[in-house]
């Protein structure tokens, strides 16, 4: 499995000691010329007005799109702030401007970027792996904030609910462990937790949170939570899940089993997407909820879910249609998250890329068969040397922009690309593919309404749109591996070394 935009998701699928910090360092280094950053008093962060960011991908839906009232030569690069520890969350922000960041520490953070203030942090665990490679992470969990409350996956096997006004810690629950199943607290103390290439399966059952939770619903009709389970790579592989929770009582109401009992793989490392425009609409009218799986380890006709798309019913999470990568010798995890979006004229799509390169979108009222197979990159087992594609796409305007890592355009071939999707009926969807060698494409697109963000290597990449071509290049110090977000004006994303870019509006521009 992959980063969804995170950290090592893409173990589930096989890899194991290739997250070491050597292979990170080894990423070639960036072209061009870094933009000095200027005081935050005249790169304005967080100054103008448009809607927060308060969840993996800006939406529900994961289109990653904002419609902020900025212009690419307003943009400023301000002094970056540092966290001191790799970043593999989305940066998510809420309607007064706080920032809410989860650490490779195990740390959730509540800043005010504008101010470089902190208001509070919060210990949310560690997973530390023993026999398959000495490795530890804390949180890739992207928060979700609703109602004061924030909702992410910790750095331990918990899944935990935390005051968003001083960061404490609420309830937290277990999606699964061998003596713990489906369990909710309000006295777990979030630690360091083993997992282990053995029978005991350390101390977290396997379980490591990858997907960031799909809450929908509003205050008069009750909140619910989807949440996905997958493992901490191979350490060890475990099964698949989806759960459905109602948060008014943590009563878990239904379970998606991607495996049946006794099997492993089917991971849900990537985060549910539902097709609901409205997120505050309420679970008894919603009628989808589409995820993408990992590691298949039975055939087709012994687990069909795994390495598939799934639509569930909202409600009942009874599987309504899904597709299946046709079997192969390579583990083809999908990477990305799936997005729902509208063409030009009204139709409704569902869209993912899979780690062998293909970009598959859907109609979302089945998914048993593509409508479109577009190949953006080369496909592989491995992010971090170009060959597994795993960002997710980004939508405007009717149109799906989508990036790959290495590909070939013509007869050269280059570390990244973007493409613009047209999916009508009748007609080649490619509007454009174009490359360039800024470096591989590991997190997520996303987008204002004039420009396509690419975090590509060490550099955020504002492209135009209509032609693809680069509009502003900001080149950093180390490799980002998570999607930008954007929001109020202001364009901020994680990297590897614990930085926090901001891109912020000069001061004195609309």
């Amino acid at each position: 499995m992959y980063p969804q935009t995170r950290l090592f998701r893409f173990f589930e699928g096989g890899t194991k000691a290739l997250l070491c910090l050597g292979i990170v360092l080894g990423i070639s280094p960036l072209q061009g010329i870094a933009h000095a950053a200027i005081p935050v008093s005249a790169c304005r962060v967080h100054s103008l007005t448009s809607s927060p960011w308060t969840t993996y991908m800006g939406s529900n839906n994961r289109d990653g799109h904002n419609a902020d009232p900025y212009r690419v030569n307003k943009f400023c690069i301000a002094t970056h702030y540092a966290l001191n520890s790799a970043i593999y969350s989305q940066v998510v922000t809420d309607t007064s401007s706080i920032s809410y960041i989860g650490d490779n520490s195990g740390y959730l953070h509540a800043v005010n970027l504008a101010t470089r203030k902190e208001r509070w942090k919060t210990f949310l665990g560690q997973t530390t792996t023993l026999g398959c490679g000495r490795q530890t992470v804390g949180i890739s969990s992207t928060p979700t904030i609703i109602n004061g409350i924030i909702y992410v996956g910790g750095g331990d096997q918990y899944w935990y609910a935390v005051r968003k006004s001083d960061g404490h810690i609420l309830w937290s629950f277990t999606p699964g462990t061998t003596t713990h199943p489906n369990s909710v607290t309000s006295s777990h103390v979030p630690q360091v937790v083993r997992a282990i290439v053995t029978t005991s399966n350390g101390d977290n059952g396997g379980y490591y949170n990858w997907a960031s939770p799909l809450i929908v619903g509003n205050a008069k009709s009750g909140y619910y939570a989807y949440i996905g389970t997958a493992s901490y790579g191979d350490c060890p592989l475990v099964a698949g899940r989806l759960i459905l929770m109602r948060l008014s009582d943590h009563k878990v109401m239904k379970v998606f089993s991607v495996v049946p009992t006794g099997q492993i793989g089917g991971g849900i490392w990537t985060s549910p997407s539902d097709d609901a425009i409205d997120p505050s609409t309420p679970l008894s009218k919603l009628h989808t909820i589409f995820v993408t799986t990992g590691t298949a380890t039975e055939p087709p006709s012994k687990q069909p879910y795994s390495e598939s798309i799934v639509a569930l019913d909202a409600n009942t999470l009874k599987v309504k249609s899904h597709f299946r990568i046709p079997p192969n010798s390579n583990d083809w995890d999908w990477g990305s998250s799936p997005i729902f979006y509208g063409d030009r004229f009204g139709h409704k799509h569902v869209a993912a890329v899979n780690k062998n390169g293909l970009l598959y979108v859907f109609d979302p009222r089945n998914v048993s068969k593509p409508q479109f197979v577009i190949r953006i990159g080369i496909g592989g087992p491995n992010p971090l040397t170009g060959g597994a594609t795993i960002s997710g796409c980004t939508s405007l305007k009717g149109q799906l922009y989508c990036s790959g890592s290495i590909i070939k355009i013509g007869k050269a071939t280059y570390k990244g690309s973007i493409s613009r999707i047209d999916t009508l009926p009748g007609r080649n969807p490619v509007v454009y593919m174009k490359g360039f060698n800024d470096g591989f494409v590991i997190g997520s697109l996303s987008s204002t309404n004039t420009e396509i963000i690419v975090p590509a290597g060490a550099s955020i990449l504002l492209l135009n749109p209509v032609t693809g071509n680069v509009d502003r290049r900001y080149v950093g110090s180390s490799p980002i591996w998570t999607a930008p977000s954007n929001s109020n004006g202001t364009i901020v994303v994680g990297t590897i070394s614990g930085e926090i870019i901001i891109l912020g509006q000069l001061s004195g521009s609309v």
